[in-house]
Formats: C-alpha cells, sequence, structure tokens
C-alpha cells in the first residue's frame, strides 16, 4: 500500500482515525500541496483503504488516509478536485457513510464554486437518490459558511420544487427540510404550492403547517399531524412532536439502513481495539 502512496502522501496513512469537524492537520507543512491534487484524489476514493476497515491483522490507520486526503483537497483549496470526487461517490459512500458527510465539509471549505458540480449531480437522477441527498447537504454547508451563496442556493433548491414536479415526494421533502435549514422563508410560496400538488412527502420536514412554523411564519402546529404519525410510523421512536422544540432529524436518522451500516462498523472497530 505504502509503495502506492510515496512520500509525502504516505504520512496520511498513518495519522489515524478522523473526527468530524475536529481539528484538522497542517497538511501543507507536511510537504503536500496543489501538485499532489491527483494523488490526493485518487487517495480520497481508494475503496480498497476503506475496506481495510473490515480486514483483521490490517492497520487500521491506513483506512482513514481516505477523510485526510479529502480534508487536504479542502485545504488546499482544489476545486478542481470536485467532479472527479463525484465521479467516485457512490462506490466509497457504498462503504462508508462517514464519508459523506466528510465530503459535505470540505465543500463548504471550498465555497461557492463546488456548487455547480454538486448542482448537476443531484439534478441527474440516475444516480441513487439517497447519495443525490448526501450531496445536497453540501447545498446547505456552503450556503451557512459562505453567506453570498445562500441566494444561489434558495432558488436552485426552489426551482427544484416548481420545474421538477415528477420529482420523488421524498426527495422533495429533504429539499423543503434544506430550505428550512437555510431560514428561506421566500420560498414559502412555492413549497405551499408543492404541498398543494401532494408532491411533499409530510415524513420528511412536516406538513404545510408545520413548515411554516419551523419557518416562522405560522403558530406552533397541533400535537399529531402528519408528520409525527408518519416518523412514528416508520420506526423511528415515539411520535416526533415538533412543539416541544426538539431538533428536526436529519436525513441520516431517518434513512435506517445508513445509520445501522454506520453502528455496526463503529463495533467493529472496537472489537478490534480490544
Amino acid at each position: 500500500m505504502n509503495d502506492r502512496y510515496p512520500p509525502p502522501l504516505d504520512q496520511l496513512l498513518r495519522l489515524g482515525e478522523t473526527e468530524l469537524g475536529g481539528e484538522r492537520p497542517d497538511y501543507r507543512a507536511m510537504g503536500i500541496g496543489p501538485e499532489h491534487v491527483p494523488d490526493l484524489v485518487h487517495m480520497a476514493t481508494d475503496s480498497e483503504l476503506l475496506l481495510q476497515c473490515d480486514e483483521e491483522g490490517v492497520d487500521e490507520a491506513q483506512a482513514w488516509a481516505c477523510e485526510h486526503a479529502l480534508r487536504a483537497l479542502g485545504q488546499l483549496g482544489a476545486v478542481e478536485a470536485v467532479e472527479p470526487l463525484l465521479a467516485n461517490y457512490a462506490k466509497i459512500a457504498d462503504i462508508h457513510d462517514f464519508w459523506m458527510e466528510e465530503f459535505a465539509e470540505v465543500m463548504s471549505i471550498l465555497g461557492p464554486d463546488v456548487l455547480p458540480a454538486c448542482e448537476r449531480y443531484f439534478a441527474d437522477d440516475s444516480h441513487n437518490v439517497l447519495n443525490r441527498l448526501g450531496v445536497s447537504e453540501s447545498f446547505v454547508k456552503v450556503a451557512q459558511a459562505h453567506p453570498e451563496a445562500r441566494d444561489r442556493v434558495v432558488t436552485y433548491l426552489s426551482n427544484l420544487l416548481t420545474e421538477h414536479p415528477e420529482n420523488d415526494p421524498e426527495l422533495n421533502g429533504f429539499v423543503v427540510s434544506a430550505l428550512i435549514d437555510l431560514e428561506a422563508t421566500e420560498a414559502a410560496p412555492v413549497i405551499e404550492a408543492a404541498f398543494e400538488q401532494d408532491r411533499i412527502d409530510p415524513s420528511i420536514a412536516g406538513d404545510w403547517p408545520e413548515v411554516k412554523y419551523y419557518l416562522g411564519l405560522g403558530p406552533k402546529p397541533k400535537r399529531g399531524r402528519g408528520r409525527n404519525a408518519a416518523f412514528a410510523s416508520q420506526g423511528f421512536g415515539a411520535g416526533w412532536d415538533p412543539s416541544l422544540g426538539a431538533k428536526r432529524p436529519d436525513f441520516k436518522k431517518l434513512k435506517s439502513k445508513k445509520k445501522q451500516q454506520k453502528q455496526a462498523r463503529s463495533q467493529s472497530r472496537k472489537r478490534k481495539k480490544r
């Protein structure tokens, strides 16, 4: 494995576990620079590295090199890496959902220039819905980190609801959830119209009265509305109540398959450390 990643990239194979949102090493101080971008993309999308987490007798630190490579690309401002990363997104997301979260964080660091590529990916319905949703997290994070990009993101998400009524109602629900995260009150008419056309799954971001409440445009909804019932019926706990001020669950909590995969991988790592 080290032969494939000669110095200075071999250092990333030894750094070990990362923590989402945690302190990032100064990869440039390790001698990693713009000339290493192609190799960093290869490392960041190296499925063989990630799969080492599940192998006995293998140095697990090497598996975390993928996340370190992603972070290094962010530190270097390597916007040119976004397209090749997206080309490999499905392959890596199927193995390790932590990578999906790290990807969105890196996109927020790279800034608004990543939006065209991410928008093209999200608009392509040939991609797995869950992967499209993972990429859509980048929209919110970029807009929150770079306020100058907020209007563009809100417009793009709003247009998805108006121009693509054939979208899966669940996917539209996550679009609404993103608009709520961005406090996009200007999108309220578009959202309401989509609800009237029954094109939004209320189990994701709530029904229209709930969405109005989240946007600060209406009173607290009564208990037992559409979202609570749907949320409970999917086995995610006893009826979530927005009137109690609880945080809305994000898409990963609603996607039990990915959550179970993450828990299983964590347990596997703990066993190996014993």
